[in-house]
């Protein structure tokens, strides 16, 4: 990317933006997985998220017919979203697929200049998979969705709807790469969902989680009771779905979908993780709140955080206060031990003694 295969135009560079920040992430933690540079790559993943939920993003791929709109390729929509992209389609299709795929465009056109459809092409082929149909939704068109899910009857009815923060809607769609995990059976399940709504058959899923693996650029939303019924599973989801499980639950905050005594009960369950990434999350949606609170409710909402801190962190202990050393005089006696110094010259280790006639 870059060098061997080369894209034929501006439009094409966040391609090699963000093919080069997924594989810094692949291969550094390959070498060294104790570093878990997944997570932090969650972390600027929500960033993009903030800059595609606003009614004034843009798309990934555009036209550029200027040196300033070139320039305005290298932002977050570009490594963040471009980025998670790349990660969803390739845990989509699989990983050894997206190699191949990869492999097979690198030696196609090695020396060549190149568009985004060549790669979607390759992948196609080696995954039998529409790629080069579903991709394009996600890089010509700004914004993301939210999927939802809910019962109907005897069935689960999935939707998509386009996730913007100030709660309008449009009638934009996604070809979503969707991956559904049950978390009873753990069977997981893949559906290209291309239109706004699908139902599937409830025996095949018990307990349906959305964005199995947690890759998706989309959120995810649930009914109160279905996400209680998630939260209570916390242990058989992976760092990287707890992570998203909140991350989704505060989109739907924002958007009314769910109110705030259901989204700090969601936070609770997560008292006995200590995931840094995941916490730098919560602590960001704690601060934020704080600062828009009822002053009424701040008390009560204090007192949660500290009892929710208290099991993380340990309950916080006070400094025990220095024992003050007196200063001795030269003959080896304290200062104030003999009548003929006052108390009041007292001469405190740390301190600064009082002036003479001074109390």
């Amino acid at each position: 990317f870059g060098d061997l295969v080369t894209m034929e135009w501006w439009d094409g560079i966040w391609l090699n933006e963000a093919f080069a920040s997924l594989m810094e992430v692949i291969s550094s933690d390959a070498t060294y997985p104790e570093f878990k540079l997944w997570g932090e790559m969650n972390l600027s993943r929500t960033a993009g998220f903030s800059v595609d939920s606003l009614i004034s993003s843009r798309p990934v791929e555009f036209k550029v017919e200027s040196p300033e709109q070139a320039e305005e390729m290298f932002d977050a929509l570009t490594y963040e979203k471009g980025s998670t992209v790349l990660r969803m389609f390739e845990t989509f299709i699989g990983e050894e697929e997206f190699k191949k795929g990869v492999r097979s465009y690198l030696n196609k056109f090695k020396f060549q200049n190149t568009n985004s459809p060549d790669l979607w092409s390759c992948l196609t082929e080696v995954s039998r998979r529409p790629i080069d149909k579903m991709l394009p939704s996600w890089i010509h068109q700004e914004g993301f969705p939210i999927i939802q899910i809910e019962e109907r009857g005897d069935k689960w009815k999935i939707s998509q709807t386009r996730y913007l923060i100030n709660g309008n809607n449009t009638e934009q769609l996604w070809m979503v790469p969707l991956k559904i995990r049950d978390l009873e059976s753990n069977d997981e399940m893949l559906i290209e969902l291309n239109k706004r709504e699908v139902e599937i058959d409830k025996k095949s899923l018990q307990l349906p989680l959305i964005n199995s693996g947690g890759w998706g650029f989309y959120y995810s939303s649930y009914t109160k009771e279905h996400l209680s019924r998630i939260a209570k599973e916390l242990n058989n989801l992976s760092i990287n779905e707890k992570y998203r499980l909140v991350e989704d639950t505060w989109a739907s905050l924002r958007v009314g979908n769910v109110d705030l005594g259901l989204f700090m009960d969601i936070v609770s369950k997560y008292n006995k993780e200590e995931d840094v990434d995941l916490w730098m999350l919560i602590s960001g949606y704690i601060s934020t709140i704080e600062k828009i609170l009822d002053s009424k409710n701040k008390k009560v909402y204090e007192e949660w955080v500290q009892e929710l801190t208290e099991l993380v962190f340990g309950k916080e202990e006070k400094p025990k206060p220095k024992k003050r050393k007196r200063a001795r005089k030269k003959d080896g006696t304290f200062r104030g031990d003999d009548k003929s110094t006052p108390d009041v010259n007292e001469a405190w280790v740390g301190g600064k003694a009082p002036k003479k006639g001074k109390k």
